[in-house]
């Protein structure tokens, strides 16, 4: 079973995947994950890009949307899909969707194209889209860090990416659910671990 967090950078993932993660490890086993890995995140381009020091045209986001799909299919291939097949619940801390959203607000325009190179990653079962505005997000990320890189202090990116999101223009599924996290952290994990344990139950009948 593979369930996806996104959300932009401060919405607050991390923190109610800590709790749904302790929470399922009561009765199953769970792998958790993350995307990007560091084999993206290091490279220097994409160092150079995130920190303002690299200019941005849209022929290096598409060198970092390749290098991003590159990058997921080999996770997918290396962690996920033996963790799946083991019988574990994979929790993923942003999935391909992240890499949509992030990468048409960077200025690629071409969904199709950025699905196509992507096509290899399987649906997760369930989506949870972590949803705050990106001025609470952004006042979140300069208390926890002290710092931030150029693009989470860019509000217009941040409010493009959150409605990319929210639009889901890679088409809706019924197994996404956006989750307001200006509530309740307790009651948001309370939400996202009964979703979970219903999707188990469903899978469970049918099979």
């Amino acid at each position: 079973m593979l369930i996806a967090f996104c959300g932009i950078d401060g919405a607050g993932k991390t923190t109610l995947l800590d709790r749904v993660e302790k929470q399922l490890q009561k009765d199953n086993k769970v792998f958790r994950t993350k995307q990007p890995t560091d084999w993206y995140k290091q490279d220097s381009r994409f160092k150079s890009f995130i920190s303002g020091n690299l200019e941005k045209n849209k022929f290096i986001v598409e060198e970092l949307a390749l290098l991003a799909a590159t990058d997921r299919i080999r996770h997918i291939n290396s962690e996920i899909m033996p963790k799946i097949e083991q019988g574990y619940i994979v929790l993923t801390d942003r999935y391909v969707f992240s890499s949509y959203s992030y990468m048409m607000a960077r200025g690629i325009k071409d969904l199709k194209w950025l699905m196509q190179i992507n096509r290899f990653a399987p649906n997760p079962d369930l989506t949870f889209y972590i949803d705050v505005p990106a001025e609470v997000a952004i006042k979140r990320i300069q208390g926890r860090d002290g710092k931030a890189s150029k693009e989470e202090m860019n509000i217009r990116i941040m409010n493009q990416v959150r409605e990319y999101f929210l639009s889901q223009p890679w088409g809706k599924n019924q197994n996404c659910h956006i989750i307001d996290n200006q509530q309740s952290i307790i009651k948001n994990s309370e939400l996202i671990l009964n979703i979970i344990k219903h999707y188990q139950t469903n899978w469970r009948t049918e099979k």
